[in-house]
């Protein structure tokens, strides 16, 4: 957990940071990692159910893929890496130039 809150707060310097997924993985990462809204701008979820809704225990706001073109993250953060390039290749086809971040890939 120390290590991501470490690489949170290194990229919360220089831009927005976005978690994709508002599931279990989404909502403990952040009530763990940003428990007081101050390093996550927001959650991606592509469930419309979950969109405008909030994670519970922090309050970070879930928006739909669509909401980042707006938000314009320079972080997003991927909690499943199964789904790291499609996230990836979704962000490139709505032109959101931000760094994908597969945080599983530093658990070992």
């Amino acid at each position: 957990v120390a290590s991501w809150q470490e690489t949170a707060s290194r990229c919360a310097v220089t831009g927005a940071i976005a978690v994709w997924g508002a599931g279990a993985k989404g909502a403990t990462f952040c009530n763990l990692v940003d428990p007081d809204v101050q390093l996550i701008s927001c959650v991606v979820d592509i469930n419309p159910t979950k969109q405008g809704r909030f994670i519970a225990g922090t309050g970070h706001p879930i928006v739909s893929p669509y909401e980042l073109t707006t938000r314009c993250p320079g972080f997003v953060f991927v909690l499943n890496p199964n789904y790291t390039h499609e996230i990836a290749r979704d962000l490139a086809s709505r032109s959101i130039q931000a760094t994908v971040y597969d945080l599983m890939a530093s658990v070992k």
